[in-house]
């Protein structure tokens, strides 16, 4: 089923509760046993959750963080690519509302993975996912994203705005005004940036900078 997109009033709200949630992911990844895990959300965050109707631990009492995947556009799965990129990682991959972002039935790593070593598919955070997906992007368009390490909402981004230019030999950062839309990506710390430039030549997302 097609998800529908937020009002922009709701947007900063829907980003902040996003970041929220993957703070405590991180905080969980980090962390040891559950009972020795800080288990307190952002009052910002928690008025939120309050005004909504949701329960005050929806995102401080997780047991386990569900891991996803993004097929680039290029490289849409068919039902048998689908089935061998399943038996490749062992475990099943299901659909999600948003346009090739599945999740892995059991966390896996991707590294040794034929299609992840390809650059077909990409590791990504499903809050990173749904943040584009909210901004109903069009090719042509130009973006710039303020927190964009280590890079795989970036590349989504990306491809979105310039289909025709990703997956071809320019040079990262290089005419990117000539065909389609570009995004711009800023982060505080340069050695974040490299890893996220990495990722940019791995993938040959050439409409980036």
């Amino acid at each position: 089923a097609a998800v529908g997109r937020p009002e922009r009033k709701l947007l900063p709200h829907l980003l902040l509760l996003m970041s929220a949630a993957e703070r405590s992911a991180e905080r969980i990844k980090e962390g040891g046993d559950a009972g020795e895990r800080n288990t307190e959300v952002p009052a910002s965050l928690a008025e939120f959750l309050k005004v909504n109707g949701l329960p005050a631990n929806l995102y401080s009492d997780v047991k386990q963080i569900p891991r996803f995947i993004r097929f680039g556009l290029r490289h849409a799965p068919c039902p048998e690519g689908l089935k061998a990129l399943e038996t490749e990682l062992g475990t099943s991959l299901h659909p999600t509302p948003i346009p090739l972002i599945y999740q892995l039935g059991e966390d896996r790593g991707l590294v040794g993975v034929s299609m992840y070593k390809q650059g077909k598919i990409f590791g990504i955070d499903l809050a990173s996912a749904f943040a584009v997906h909210a901004l109903d992007l069009k090719p042509g368009m130009s973006v710039v994203d303020v927190c964009c390490a280590p890079g795989a909402k970036l590349c989504m981004m990306a491809e979105i705005v310039a289909p025709e230019k990703n997956g071809g030999a320019m040079t990262p950062g290089k005419d990117n005004e000539a065909v389609g839309g570009t995004v711009t990506g800023v982060d505080i710390s340069r050695d974040r940036l490299a890893v996220c430039r990495n990722i940019l030549r791995k993938y040959k997302v050439m409409s980036a900078r």
